[in-house]
C-alpha cells in the first residue's frame, strides 16, 4: 500500500477532498471541501492516508502520543535561496532552538 505522508504547507496549496487531513489543535481534520479555489494556508501540516490505512475515511484523527521522530520529509519544493523553515512550514530567520528544520529541501538538525 501507499505510505503515509505528512507534508508541511509552505505556500497556500489545493488538496483534493478525500484522504487528506489538516493539523489543527493536535487533531487532523479531514478536507471535505471541493474545488480548486479551496486551499490550505501556509504554516499548516497535511497528512495523506491511503485507502488501506486505518482511519482513512475518518473526519477527525486525534494524536494520542508524542512524535518520536521524522523518518523522511516529502513534498517540500526546493528553494533556490538559503531560507530555513520549521516543520510547520514557517520561515525562520535563524534556528534559535534545538530541533529539526528544512533548508533547500533537506533536513537540518540543530543540537
Amino acid at each position: 500500500g501507499q505510505k503515509n505522508c505528512l507534508e508541511p504547507v509552505i505556500e497556500k496549496k489545493h488538496y483534493d477532498s478525500g484522504h487528506y487531513f489538516v493539523l489543527q489543535n493536535n487533531e487532523f481534520h479531514s478536507i471535505l471541501a471541493e474545488g480548486d479555489e479551496v486551499k490550505v494556508p501556509a504554516g499548516k501540516a497535511v497528512l495523506h492516508l491511503g485507502n488501506d490505512q486505518a482511519g482513512a475515511n475518518a473526519r477527525v484523527l486525534k494524536i494520542d502520543a508524542e512524535a518520536t521522530g521524522v523518518k523522511e520529509v516529502k513534498g517540500v519544493k526546493e528553494v533556490k535561496d538559503d531560507s530555513i523553515y520549521d516543520l510547520s512550514g514557517r520561515k525562520v530567520n535563524a534556528p534559535t532552538k534545538k530541533g529539526m528544520y528544512i533548508q533547500n529541501g533537506r533536513k537540518v538538525v540543530v543540537k
